[in-house]
């Protein structure tokens, strides 16, 4: 299902753009997309597969998560942070 996975600070820095669709049934599916688009972001953002713990994801600017099982919706967005943004 379509996700739009939308970059903050230094993980936009490291994909080189605001955003990116992918297709997601999970976190962990749309992280795996990200870096299929975007090599740099496993080495940069990701520690075996999953966020590092300089990174946040958030859902619909709903909730905060690292949670690679947590589901994603057929037009969710999926927001990456780093986990200081914000102060």
């Amino acid at each position: 299902m379509p996700i739009r996975v939308e970059f903050s600070g230094v993980a936009r820095r490291v994909v080189g753009r605001a955003s990116l669709d992918v297709e997601a049934v999970s976190v962990t599916t749309a992280l795996q997309q990200i870096v299929q688009a975007c090599p740099a972001f496993e080495e940069n953002c990701l520690r075996d597969g999953r966020l590092s713990a300089n990174f946040l994801a958030s859902i619909n600017g709903e909730r905060f998560t690292r949670d690679g099982d947590e589901l994603l919706r057929d037009g969710d967005a999926l927001l990456i942070v780093s986990a200081d943004a914000g102060g």
